[in-house]
């Protein structure tokens, strides 16, 4: 076991998954969470963290000021379209990532499918290495899929829980037991039977 210590106002996470508004302490929403699927989606391709350093402030500087390296540098035959979409999850600006883990995942399973298509087409021409490839990158893109679809549904139950019920305070009619005339402005209705003299 590892002894995690904490300070006031420090950043709290492990550090190669922070997204740069982590890094910088700035509030955090679900664009968040994508790029850090698409760190997980980048070493799950090419084996290596996409921003790196020998410190954990070094790390966070690659993450504010670094572009990670292309996949094309540790796989050769990488698809674009790949690259183009961990390269989405992975804008600094987060406007311009994925804004839902729905339009990541359609991203996803779209260029699945394209995968999975060229390798039944080429199954009989190609070189064995690269159906190889192309099988294991459609596999860890239908596992990437699925966890986009995680997230997917973890945050719509979180919108679709129920707020909690605003308390209210029921006021039942009063019946005045006292028999003293002057308790039945407080009533809704009273006896014949109360006394008009004062008790």
């Amino acid at each position: 076991m590892t002894l995690a210590e904490t300070n006031l106002g420090s950043i709290l996470g492990t550090v190669r998954y922070m997204s740069p508004e982590q890094a910088c302490g700035a509030p955090v929403d679900k664009r968040t969470d994508i790029w850090s699927l698409g760190v997980v989606l980048y070493e799950m391709v090419t084996g290596h963290a996409p921003f790196t350093g020998d410190t954990p402030r070094e790390v966070m500087s690659s993450i504010l000021e670094k572009e990670p390296p292309p996949l094309t540098s540790y796989i050769a035959h990488t698809p674009a379209e790949l690259q183009q979409i961990i390269s989405k999850t992975l804008r600094k600006d987060r406007e311009e990532r994925y804004q839902s883990a729905h339009e990541l995942l359609e991203a996803l399973k779209d260029l699945r499918r394209k995968l999975e298509f060229k390798a039944e087409l080429g199954r009989s021409t190609s070189a064995r290495s690269w159906l190889r490839w192309t099988a294991m990158t459609a596999a860890l893109l239908a596992l990437a899929a699925i966890v986009a679809a995680i997230m997917m549904f973890s945050s719509n139950r979180v919108r679709s829980t129920p707020a909690a019920p605003e308390k209210s305070i029921a006021v039942l009619p009063f019946e005045n037991l006292s028999r003293r005339s002057r308790q039945r402005l407080f009533c809704r209705r009273h006896s014949g039977r109360d006394s008009d003299a004062p008790g």
